[in-house]
């Protein structure tokens, strides 16, 4: 009767949860069949609990993930959430976040998860507290130019030397915003080097 009730609790929780999910689709639940088993196959072989997975589909598609493309995004993400032992819903919205920021499209989520991974793996610091501030800075990256790749290792090399990661993120903003708009001083200099 006990696990008969569990079984049952589980089962109201999850339908729950994807009548949530359901609200950020243009498609009925009933039409999301499909969908709906497909989230109960891949919470069968996943590390995550079916409540971690639901939250992580739900913000990723909030965020503007497709829902037919978000359990492929999911698989990228859990993998680097198990690699940075971080949270799976921690570790989506920071790949998610960064893919919007760059205008990137899902098909690029591994690459993204990679940088995140060797910035955590060569610097000191962790997945969570890049989750936490990260989007604070890849907004200016972008309009400075500078490529994910190169924002990861200026992190990395900058935790790395000791400064704390939002330290690191606070700097790394301050100076690309220098270069977005220069002082009135360092604009002349610049002028007067024949620089733009």
């Amino acid at each position: 009767a006990a696990v008969t009730g569990f079984a049952i609790g589980a089962a109201d929780k999850f339908d729950a949860s994807f009548r949530e999910i359901a609200t950020l689709t243009d498609q009925s639940v009933e039409g999301l069949g499909d969908f709906r088993q497909a989230i109960l196959d891949y919470a069968s072989g996943s590390t995550q609990s079916l409540e971690k997975i639901t939250g992580a589909l739900y913000n990723a598609i909030s965020a503007g993930v497709d829902y037919n493309d978000s359990l492929k995004l999911l698989n990228t993400t859990e993998k680097l959430s198990v690699a940075g032992k971080a949270e799976l819903n921690q570790t989506t919205l920071a790949v998610v976040s960064t893919l919007n920021a760059y205008g990137e499209s899902i098909d690029q989520a591994k690459k993204y998860s990679d940088v995140l991974f060797q910035t955590v793996k060569l610097g000191q610091t962790t997945l969570p507290e890049l989750s936490s501030g990260l989007s604070g800075v890849t907004s200016t990256a972008v309009l400075a130019g500078v490529p994910f790749e190169q924002l990861g290792a200026a992190i990395a090399t900058l935790t790395a030397a000791g400064a704390p990661t939002s330290e690191a993120l606070t700097r790394i903003n301050a100076l690309l915003s220098a270069i977005i708009k220069p002082s009135g001083e360092a604009a002349d200099l610049a002028k007067e080097l024949g620089l733009q």
